[in-house]
């Protein structure tokens, strides 16, 4: 009877993570977005998050990850310290540029290579598959699936056309404009976590992860599915 009450609750939060993407994947020159963590890795429990991988267009990463955020918090979907259970956790940001997980190693292999494209345009789910080939060495072949969300021509059109409007001067201002005022809370937020957090930040990646040292000690090793 647990089991199947665990496996209600891991279903409506799937359907919270469908429901939400459909509104996330109209925000331009976003790609795609991943589910990976323990929704997807056989480690869900009752007060699990959601775990999102964010992929922008080259050059508009932090243009993305504002109105995502944006989105997440004025709604309530976005996770705190204070309530997780079912919340919607970015950990994990990059470019179509930067579609290779690093670094190379058992725990990022194992935390993505099951990754479920929520939604994502087909060339960029592909180009991810492609990249991250090398799980498989790890002993995490990375498992292909469907794509939940397709992209509509409607929304292929209405991108297309907002897009065209800020991929130049306009884009470039509101992307630096973004990026400093979301490194300077990430600083700030992040200055007394160094030693629990792996944290990367560049123009085509932006990761927060708990260190492998810090998984190994707290949470369930991971399983390799061959060696």
């Amino acid at each position: 009877m647990k089991d199947k009450s665990l496996e209600n609750i891991k279903r409506k939060y799937m359907q919270k993570a469908v429901r939400v993407c459909l509104f996330l994947r109209l925000i331009p020159f976003l790609r795609m977005v991943g589910l990976n963590g323990s929704m997807v890795r056989g480690e869900f429990r009752e007060d699990s998050d959601i775990d999102f991988l964010i992929i922008s267009a080259n050059n508009r990463i932090f243009f993305v990850r504002q109105f995502v955020m944006f989105f997440l918090t004025i709604f309530g979907f976005k996770r705190s310290d204070q309530n997780s259970a079912g919340q919607i956790c970015p950990n994990r940001w990059a470019t179509t540029n930067k579609l290779q997980i690093t670094p190379k190693d058992d725990y990022h292999a194992w935390t993505f290579s099951s990754t479920i494209p929520i939604y994502a345009q087909a060339a960029t789910y592909e180009k991810f598959i492609k990249a991250n080939g090398w799980m498989d060495n790890q002993g995490f072949p990375v498992k292909v699936q469907d794509i939940l969300i397709p992209d509509s021509r409607l929304i292929i059109l209405c991108k297309t056309w907002l897009e065209s409007r800020l991929s130049g001067k306009l884009g470039n201002y509101f992307e630096n404009i973004f990026k400093k005022s979301q490194l300077k809370r990430i600083k700030k937020k992040t200055e007394g976590d160094q030693n629990m957090w792996n944290i990367q930040i560049s123009d085509d990646e932006l990761c927060f992860h708990l260190k492998k040292e810090y998984v190994r000690h707290n949470l369930k090793p991971p399983i390799k599915t061959n060696d």
